[in-house]
């Protein structure tokens, strides 16, 4: 297959910032411009990437047009805020225009959006009561796209607090309305998602003691069910004396999204857009310890396990993507119309239930194992110059299974194919002038 020659880019700018009232206020303007130049087909892979999809089929200001050579957009933002005293706020708006490409000198992850934002936070920085110091936040936005689409808005309230013993918590409620997400059928038509609420929290203690303990959480809730997850991490840190430092942080994601992607056909001149019940679960176990044996010699190593799992069932295609009801946006397949055949893991669908297979796709689940470790040891044999010894080892394992076990995925990993072992070794001499 031939290789597509990257785009040539071209990007602009600037940034103006003026202060009002000794510094209390502060109004800021930033603007980014960006043009691309290339081949047809370098274009082309350029409009239907996952941060244009210029080929949306419901999108009335942009279109897909294969004989472009060159891609022009612009972004930026505008604010003004307080920024002295106990009371602060800022107001806010952010534009990325559909033809905006800057992922070859930064990372761009979306385009065609217009944000509003407000915020507003007071700040108790004179000890009271239990309390040392403390803020509370408020938070609203709203976004369009460049057609002028309303696709969401939302808000939150979050507040943290450290207390006289050095113990500290912070916590947040959100909530989001339903949103039209022109992104989620991948290049298809914008698509009605249910808005819900989620609430993180933390906890910290004493950062000045030996050991230092806390604990992070996020819940969500989107409305139908369409969407739950939640997060969970404990960390514990320990330090014995100045020269060593010991942290161990698991952490533990669940998922279970009611519509998930997983692809696109074509079936009598017309998309199919394939989704699914998403079951998904991430556990990670990171540890690192840092040893200063002199102050000029130290050693430091981080390692993590992860293993990550998805498995999908209920799968359906959608019928009307901005239905009013949520039920009537996607249609289940019914059990004549889907067949599985585990010896080469496909499924079969016979959409219009003629006896014939209309189009098929691979089974989706997944498993994904991986550790990765880094061990440095670091040697200032002469005051500016430095050697470091260094070895990464990494393991990888993944499957279609779709089960999370955590038994299993240690076995597989550690008792599968042998590491990926790296060894370096740096060296600097620094040369004094006098």
């Amino acid at each position: 297959m031939e290789e597509l020659s990257p785009p040539l880019s071209d990007h602009g700018g600037f940034d103006f910032t003026q202060y009002f009232d000794n510094k209390n206020y502060i109004f800021t303007l930033n603007a980014a411009f960006s043009k691309v130049d290339g081949t047809k087909e370098a274009l082309l892979e350029t409009q239907t990437s996952s941060r244009h999809y210029f080929q949306r089929p419901d999108a009335t200001h942009i279109r897909l047009d294969s004989t472009r050579t060159s891609l022009s957009g612009f972004g930026g933002n505008m604010q003004f805020g307080k920024t002295g005293g106990n009371l602060k706020f800022l107001l806010a708006t952010m534009a990325k225009s559909p033809g905006l490409e800057l992922n070859d000198v930064g990372y761009l992850r979306s385009t065609d959006q217009i944000f509003q934002v407000f915020w507003m936070g007071y700040r108790f920085n004179e000890p009271k009561g239990i309390m040392r110091k403390a803020n509370l936040n408020l938070n609203q936005w709203n976004v369009w796209d460049f057609s002028g689409q309303y696709l969401n808005s939302g808000g939150n309230v979050n507040g943290y607090i450290e207390f006289k013993n050095y113990w500290s918590f912070h916590g947040g409620v959100n909530f989001d309305s339903d949103e039209v997400d022109n992104y989620i059928l991948r290049g298809g038509p914008g698509m009605i998602v249910p808005g819900g609420m989620n609430i993180w929290y933390g906890i910290e203690t004493d950062e000045r003691k030996k050991l230092k303990l806390s604990y992070f959480g996020n819940n969500r809730w989107n409305k139908f069910n369409s969407r739950t997850s939640s997060s969970y991490s404990p960390e514990i840190e320990y330090r014995p004396n100045n020269t060593l430092n010991f942290s161990f942080e698991p952490s533990l994601y669940k998922q279970e999204r009611e519509l998930q992607y997983v692809d696109e056909y074509s079936f009598n001149g017309h998309n199919r857009y394939l989704m699914a019940h998403l079951d998904q679960k991430v556990l990670s176990f990171s540890m690192r310890v840092n040893i200063n044996l002199t102050p000029d010699l130290t050693i430091q190593y981080w390692g993590q396990p992860f293993f990550a799992s998805g498995k999908y069932n209920d799968f359906k295609t959608i019928t009307d993507p901005k239905a009013d009801q949520f039920s009537d946006r996607y249609s289940a397949f019914k059990p004549d119309q889907l067949t599985y055949n585990s010896s080469d893991e496909m499924y079969y669908i016979d959409e219009n239930q003629d006896g014939t297979t209309d189009y098929s796709f691979e089974q989706p689940n997944f498993n994904f194992n991986e550790f990765l470790s880094n061990l440095v040891v670091r040697w200032e044999y002469t005051p500016g110059s430095t050697v470091y010894l260094v070895w990464s080892q990494s393991r990888d394992y993944s499957d279609s299974l779709g089960d999370f076990s955590l038994n299993q995925g240690f076995d597989d990993l550690f008792n599968g194919d042998q590491p990926y072992n790296v060894f370096l070794i740096k060296f600097s001499y620094r040369i004094g002038l006098h």
